[in-house]
């Protein structure tokens, strides 16, 4: 029973996980994240923001935002699992874009 209870327990912690990256990754929740936490974002407006990431395309049809593998090697250290990895390009008020 004891073994019951901890498969149960890890299921019910691997789902609420996956719950909140859902959240973290709807784009209103995530644009306000950006915009309240990212200083590249200070003169981009929330509605921009969440525009860039609800994946608006420029001219070369490359995505402003684009959800990454969150799996990555990383040399002399090995495998790093990240919860949510992302790049975001914002535009900057000198006209170019920085990617975060």
């Amino acid at each position: 029973m004891d073994k019951v209870l901890e498969i149960t327990s890890n299921d019910h912690i691997i789902m609420i996980d996956k719950l909140c990256k859902r959240i973290l990754g709807h784009p209103e929740i995530l644009g306000r994240i950006i915009k309240g936490f990212i200083k590249e974002a200070k003169d981009v407006s929330l509605e921009e923001i969440i525009e860039l990431i609800k994946e608006k395309k420029d001219q070369e049809g490359n995505y402003y935002f684009q959800q990454l593998n969150n799996v990555i090697d990383i040399p002399h250290h090995g495998k790093v699992e990240f919860d949510y990895f992302c790049y975001i390009n914002l535009s900057q008020v000198d006209g170019t874009m920085k990617r975060i």
